[in-house]
């Protein structure tokens, strides 16, 4: 969750100092080299602002307007168009993984407002000076990361005004078509929260697909009106 999974980082152990050195080379070396040439980026400055939102804001839908705000807001203009290229490259380089948002009940596509998640968690914690903060949205994007390293297509599913976290797709190896549904949530012990993470579960309804709920929880676990409570860290570490 700190320091993320690559293998030059792994190598530093927890030292947080090494570990920022390697990640800020990465980074920096995929930002000269293949992002800025490639794009002839001229205010870099303003790119890194765009990752940095990115990261800030990982597992919430973005705004190119917003961003387009802040960064006028900090004397460091670009417009919708700029901003949209900047994306583009970082999802070009495999720095971030955009999960476009599905209507659930007809299939379609939604227009604007996707989530942005950076490849490797080490690499969003470095662009955000490792700030504490809720551990809720990185256990989401470990989720989102180990969804797509098992082959999955993943997309954020939205049914009238509920969401879900990851409708994930996937060819299995019989040929066949498999989805899941799944919400990430630290807890659901309080039951306010419980209530919050299976409604948009239980209102699938008949959809075809496993509906399940990750968390940190180890009580409670099980299955419930057809959705299965998991232990995340069973999860990942048991492929599926």
């Amino acid at each position: 969750m700190r320091y993320g999974g690559l293998p030059p980082v792994v190598d530093q152990g927890t030292n947080q100092e090494l570990a920022y050195t390697v990640l800020s080379g990465i980074y920096d070396t995929v930002l000269v080299r293949d992002i800025s040439q490639y794009l002839q980026i001229r205010n870099p400055m303003v790119f890194n602002d765009v990752a940095r939102y990115l990261a800030d804001t990982a597992g919430s839908p973005v705004s190119i307007s917003k961003i387009e705000y802040k960064l006028r807001s900090a004397r460091r203009s670009a417009t919708n168009d700029t901003i949209e290229r900047y994306i583009s490259g970082l999802l070009d380089a495999f720095l971030f993984h955009q999960a476009r948002r599905i209507n659930v009940k007809g299939g379609d596509h939604l227009q604007g407002l996707s989530k942005y998640y950076p490849a490797d968690p080490g690499i969003r914690n470095m662009l955000v000076s490792y700030h504490q903060g809720d551990i809720g949205p990185l256990l989401e994007l470990i989720v989102h990361n180990e969804l797509k390293t098992r082959g999955y297509d993943v997309q954020v599913g939205r049914m009238d005004n509920l969401e879900i976290d990851f409708v994930a797709d996937r060819i299995s190896a019989d040929m066949t078509d498999e989805r899941l549904f799944i919400q990430v949530s630290t807890t659901i012990m309080d039951a306010s929260t419980r209530d919050r993470e299976f409604e948009p579960l239980r209102r699938l309804n008949n959809a075809s697909g496993r509906r399940m709920i990750l968390t940190l929880d180890t009580f409670g676990l099980g299955s419930v009106d057809g959705i299965d409570v998991v232990n995340a860290l069973d999860w990942l570490t048991h492929s599926e």
